[in-house]
């Protein structure tokens, strides 16, 4: 399995996802604990299939998960995720920052 922990994965997002729904679900009370449930979902959704996809292109180098394609097509081109992406490559240390 390959896995370049400097680099931006989606597998990120999602623990932050999680970890921003966990601060939600302590601050909040009552039926808006029902606010952090998109949270939970798409940040266990999001490192999942991150996992599933770097699984498995151990064994199928070329696959890329549908989520992936999706960031890839629509996502990236978007010059503001775009630039998020590469500052967050630089603070994992992929790319020298300055």
């Amino acid at each position: 399995m390959t896995f370049n922990w400097k680099e931006t994965h989606h597998a990120y997002y999602g623990v932050i996802l999680i970890i921003l729904g966990m601060i939600l679900w302590c601050l909040l009370s009552g039926y808006w604990t029902l606010v952090t449930f998109p949270f939970f979902f798409f940040g266990i959704w999001f490192a999942a299939d991150d996992i599933y996809q770097h699984v498995r292109q151990s064994k199928e180098p070329e696959y890329e998960s549908p989520l992936h394609r999706w960031f890839v097509r629509d996502l990236y081109p978007n010059p503001i995720i775009r630039k998020l992406n590469v500052w967050l490559d630089k603070i994992m240390g992929k790319q020298p920052i300055g």
